[in-house]
């Protein structure tokens, strides 16, 4: 019996030359990026929710040991939630709060 290969949901398997394995976050081709704007009159539990839920999403499935795959994932979602509003200062404040408390 041959074992089929199932990729992990929410990523996207890599096979470099070396023969190692990465995985970055997989994005369908119809995301479209948009999550709760910040303007919303939603509480802002949710609002934290949605950075932490994405910074830790990056930093959980790029965790094969590449920091430019990390530091790229992590750029992007910054990049993703200026582009829904958030301030600059509520992205860094929430990511510094939560890698505090992973340690």
């Amino acid at each position: 019996m041959v074992a089929q290969k199932v990729p992990l949901p929410f990523s996207a398997p890599k096979q470099p030359e070396d023969s190692s394995t990465t995985v970055c976050v997989y994005r369908k081709a119809t995301n479209t990026d948009r999550y709760l704007d910040f303007k919303s009159r939603h509480h802002l539990q949710h609002k934290h929710s949605v950075v932490r839920t994405l910074t830790d999403r990056a930093r959980n499935i790029s965790s094969t040991g590449d920091p430019e795959e990390l530091t790229g994932e992590t750029k992007r979602v910054a990049k993703v939630l200026a582009a829904n509003n958030y301030p600059v200062d509520f992205i860094h404040n929430d990511r510094q709060l939560n890698n505090n408390s992973k340690k």
